[in-house]
């Protein structure tokens, strides 16, 4: 353990689409599950997930998200529930504005340090006809 504390400083968001394909496994394996973090060279510092609608969703749906450890998705061993968020139906207008969900990634009301290398993938739980648009809210370590 290092004598020198290390204070996530520097903005580091990142973000992607969910998949449109439902994923029911639990365990953040499956084939419909998005990359939306990776950690970066000294390791990142995550708060939460904004989620929106791209576009009209018929049906509602279920938003996991996971932490994996660097290695393969696949395996459930490497991942680890971080949260999920209920996402409803919604039809996209122009009167109204887009509804933002908050999904926190919260250990101590702080927010996760992960190791450089770590991951977080999102899944559905039941197919939507347009992707959701998933901003992380992360910062990296000062190097």
């Amino acid at each position: 353990m290092s004598s020198t504390p290390r204070y996530p400083i520097y903005p580091d968001p990142q973000w992607g689409d969910s998949p449109i394909l439902a994923n029911t496994a639990t365990d953040g394996t499956g084939a419909n599950v998005t990359l939306v973090y990776t950690a970066p060279t000294g390791g990142g510092f995550v708060r939460g997930l904004m989620v929106t609608p791209k576009g009209t969703n018929a049906g509602a749906t279920l938003l996991r998200a996971w932490g994996n450890n660097g290695s393969s998705q696949g395996t459930a061993s490497n991942n680890f529930f971080l949260n999920s968020v209920p996402i409803a139906a919604y039809t996209l207008s122009q009167l109204t504005a887009t509804p933002l969900y908050q999904m926190p990634i919260l250990v101590d009301g702080q927010g996760l340090a992960l190791p450089a290398g770590y991951r977080i993938y999102v899944a559905v739980g039941t197919a939507i006809s347009v992707a959701l648009a998933v901003v992380v809210d992360a910062m990296k370590f000062d190097p």
